[in-house]
């Protein structure tokens, strides 16, 4: 029997409000992959929240599956802590499952690291590389790489907010040119769509959008 240690981080607090209720439940969903797949010894490493492996509701975790020991780290684990825990279980292949979060969805950078960790132990690893998240956590780096690849990818704009929100540290500088370029190169695209450059849920982009709006005017 393969033994298959997933393992999944998670950066976002569980507060008493949260939930993540299926149907059917996770707990069932578990079960019935251990029942399907009789050949493998699964087990999961998760990190609190739990979100999108556990039953959550109003805060506090439902059943637990019988057929997947769930192994749950607290919320301010370590990759060192996840690294040693993966490790306990002698897994024959450890898996990375990320998943969204909002906020800075950053988790599966960590997910990257713990298995370049993992595969230091020589133990093998099924996960993208480090730099495969850096780049895709920073969506300016995301474009960048689809365009100089070929893929169709829409035109856009990617800002330097610094530069673009820069005020008279130049005495003698009566405008700011590299706003004055976004602004008309912005207009030759509109409509538009703008994100921050990283995190989920438009992080900042309403405060940018209202300064932006500002200098059009």
């Amino acid at each position: 029997m393969k033994k298959i240690v997933l393992y999944s981080s998670n950066t976002r607090k569980r507060g008493t409000s949260h939930f993540c209720e299926v149907f059917p439940k996770w707990s069932d969903l578990w079960d019935a992959a251990a029942k399907k797949h009789k050949e493998l010894d699964l087990t999961m490493v998760l990190q609190q929240n739990g979100r999108y492996f556990l039953d959550i509701s109003e805060g506090k975790t439902g059943r637990m599956p019988s057929g997947v020991p769930m192994i749950t780290l607290p919320e301010d684990a370590s990759i060192a802590d996840f690294v040693q825990t993966i490790k306990m279980q002698n897994p024959d292949v450890a898996i990375a499952v990320p998943h969204p979060i909002s906020g800075y969805d950053w988790n599966g950078i960590r997910d990257a690291v713990i298995a370049e960790s993992l595969r230091d132990e020589g133990i093998e690893c099924i996960c993208y590389s480090y730099q495969t998240a850096l780049d895709c956590f920073d969506k300016r780096k995301t474009y960048r790489f689809l365009k100089d690849h070929g893929f169709r990818v829409s035109e856009a704009v990617c800002i330097e907010h610094d530069l673009f929100t820069l005020k008279g540290t130049d005495a003698g500088s009566a405008l700011n040119a590299y706003q004055e370029s976004i602004l008309w190169k912005i207009r030759k695209l509109l409509p538009v769509i703008i994100k921050s450059a990283v995190g989920s849920g438009s992080i900042g982009v309403q405060a940018f959008f209202d300064e932006m709006v500002d200098q059009t005017n």
